[in-house]
């Protein structure tokens, strides 16, 4: 019986030291990985910010591209306006001077 006393003794040393080291390198590898997770999210995090600056400039630059678009075509709907006044103007008076011709007597 002693001898098998010390075979499983030596079992039992082996099985507490794999333990351990299991142990040990679970720690580890949770350490590692925390890390590595807190420098992916603070990567990821400047990365987004970044990016939202970008599209932040982009939409500016979108919108005050459609400010500047409406503008233009107020502006232009405003020349268009004016122009067909004034060739409703000049309708009008074209019509009247027939009128008067005609209404005058011929020479």
């Amino acid at each position: 019986m002693f001898p098998n006393y010390k075979l499983l003794k030596g079992l039992l040393v082996s099985m507490i030291v794999a333990i351990l080291l299991n142990l040990g390198l679970t720690g580890y590898s949770i350490v590692r990985h925390e890390s590595s997770n807190k420098e992916f999210a603070e990567r990821m995090m400047y990365e987004s910010q970044a990016r939202e600056v970008q599209l932040t400039a982009k939409l500016d630059a979108n919108i005050q591209r459609q400010i500047l678009g409406v503008r233009e075509n107020f502006i232009s709907w405003q020349v268009d306006q004016v122009t067909q006044t004034r060739k409703l103007v000049a309708l009008e008076v074209s019509s009247q001077l027939k009128a008067k011709q005609n209404a005058a007597p011929p020479q």
